[in-house]
């Protein structure tokens, strides 16, 4: 999905896991509507996450959950900065492997650090000694599609982990995971469509539905709760958004930003700071 967009090194990473001509006949295919508002939704996550860290003045990040984001590559690509990607094992060592390749194919050269890590969020002792990788001073922890998979005391024990470190060196904690349930995507389901059911069965096996906030309001009691304060809400970033000019020329052609924001948008991007 992120390949339809122009997230930098999505479409690039894409054809080096599955060819070139794969992905090129996939995004000319015709992808049902439900499949391209999820396209709106993923760009639009990362891009929020990218406006509240162009806010910061920042030298150190720390992604949890990185999965297959590039955002790494590309901060470290533009800035000199030290950018710390993470996730589980099996994961972070195909995330390397890819780095790798894009760097050699695209002779990228970076300005800053950048290195891949393997981290459970919940294994406090590994997340400090990452942390402590990082030079002197203030650390920017990111996330994007992790608290969806943490029940309520998952949740809780990350919010202890991260509040503690960032007492001790000062930062901020942006995360794109504030969902909130009964998703406004219910009304615009393909039903019976392939994608739509498979998404489905991930969704259930996951305990997605069930491990979201009940509400905006719900979400930051929990926060406020556990210790932090909320600095900013971010929602859509229609202006950065790609994926908006392909839901207007499939199926919504008068849909603008704040439509999309409307009729799309279950979850915002919060920055957090440690009390």
């Amino acid at each position: 999905m992120k390949a339809l967009t122009d997230i930098p090194y999505a479409r690039e990473a894409a054809e080096l896991l599955w060819g070139k001509e794969h992905v090129q006949q996939v995004l000319k295919e015709y992808h049902p509507r439900s499949f391209l508002i999820r396209v709106f939704h993923f760009e639009n996550r990362y891009r929020t996450i990218d406006a509240l860290l162009s806010e910061l003045d920042t030298e150190n990040v720390l992604e949890l959950c990185a999965g297959f984001s590039f955002r790494g590559l590309n901060m470290a690509q533009q800035k000199k900065i030290t950018y710390i990607d993470t996730d589980l094992p099996g994961l972070i060592e195909i995330k390397q492997d890819l780095v790798q390749q894009l760097e050699k194919t695209y002779k990228i050269n970076l300005k800053g650090s950048l290195q891949t890590k393997a981290l459970n969020v919940l294994d406090e002792e590994t997340f400090l000694h990452i942390a402590g990788l990082f030079p002197a001073g203030p650390l920017t922890i990111v996330n994007e599609g992790l608290l969806m998979y943490l029940g309520v005391q998952e949740k809780q024990e990350l919010c202890r982990i991260i509040r503690g470190l960032l007492q001790e060196r000062g930062g901020q904690w942006i995360t794109g995971d504030i969902y909130i349930k009964k998703s406004s995507y219910e009304d615009v389901e393909d039903k019976g469509d392939a994608f739509v059911e498979q998404f489905n069965e991930f969704l259930e096996e996951h305990r997605i539905e069930e491990n979201k906030f009940e509400s905006f309001d719900a979400a930051a009691v929990f926060f406020e709760a556990n210790g932090f304060r909320i600095s900013k809400r971010l929602e859509v970033v229609a202006d950065k958004l790609s994926s908006l000019k392909i839901l207007r020329n499939n199926s919504d052609k008068t849909t603008n930003g704040e439509q999309a924001k409307k009729r799309y948008s279950i979850r915002q991007t919060w920055l957090l700071e440690a009390r």
